[in-house]
């Protein structure tokens, strides 16, 4: 294998280390559920989004066929959040963030992976909520994001730092983004990360992108994986309303 395969393959298992880490900090499994102010970088707008919000939920399959076919997208177990997984727990939104989840019960979700250069890695999450709900996560994600800096995660999921917004792609209906440095566990380097996360109708889209080599001081989710993504979730979106 050459050095390039190396690479990418130390940064899948270091990716997958992160993102287990991440989970093992508080999680509820179960089925899923039937149903202020911030800067202009931190949200499109300061205004708080509605908590209706009409839009279809996307069933399990219908996630799987908006998730880009090169991230190798998987079905995922919905969970939520458990209050209080970050000190403070008003971080607990951001923390959550980071795994393409939320305190409230999604209705399905799929994850993948996308190679963004070098050992850059993009987990990508497509989450299904009630309509209410999706509006909800959002108020969350803003609210905790105007004073949430820096928070150790309970259970052995690492230390986050240096929480800051992070620019705008004017992608969906509402989008929300933010990076960050993560020590996965003690005594390692910290991996630069930035959290982007789209809502499209009641579907969120979070891009989670990690520097797997503990060298960068940021990094940024490729533009063009998120507009593609988030197009071929509209596509299927406006194939389910005909």
């Amino acid at each position: 294998m050459g050095s390039s395969g190396r690479h990418r393959g130390r940064s899948v298992a270091l990716a997958a280390t992160v993102c287990a880490l991440a989970w093992a900090s508080g999680c509820t499994e179960g089925t899923p559920a039937a149903a202020g102010h911030t800067t202009a970088a931190a949200a499109r707008s300061a205004e708080p989004s509605k908590a209706a919000v009409p839009a279809r939920v996307l069933s399990q399959r219908e996630l799987k066929a908006a998730a880009l076919r090169e991230s190798s997208p998987i079905d995922a177990r919905p969970f939520a959040i458990r209050a209080g997984s970050a000190d403070p727990a008003d971080c607990t939104p951001v923390l959550a963030a980071a795994q393409g989840q939320s305190q409230r019960m999604p209705r399905g979700m799929v994850h993948g992976q996308v190679g963004a250069g070098g050992q850059v890695a993009a987990e990508v999450f497509l989450t299904a909520y009630s309509a209410e709900d999706a509006a909800r996560v959002m108020d969350d994600l803003r609210a905790a994001l105007r004073t949430c800096r820096a928070f150790p995660t309970l259970n052995g999921g690492g230390k986050w730092s240096d929480i800051r917004a992070a620019e705008q792609l004017d992608s969906g209906e509402e989008e929300l983004a933010f990076r960050a440095k993560l020590v996965p566990v003690p005594d390692t380097p910290a991996l630069a990360t930035e959290v982007r996360v789209v809502r499209v109708g009641a579907t969120l889209v979070t891009f989670a992108t990690n520097d797997m080599s503990g060298t960068r001081d940021e990094v940024s989710t490729p533009k063009d994986l998120v507009h593609r993504q988030v197009a071929a979730l509209q596509k299927v979106l406006a194939a389910s309303a005909t």
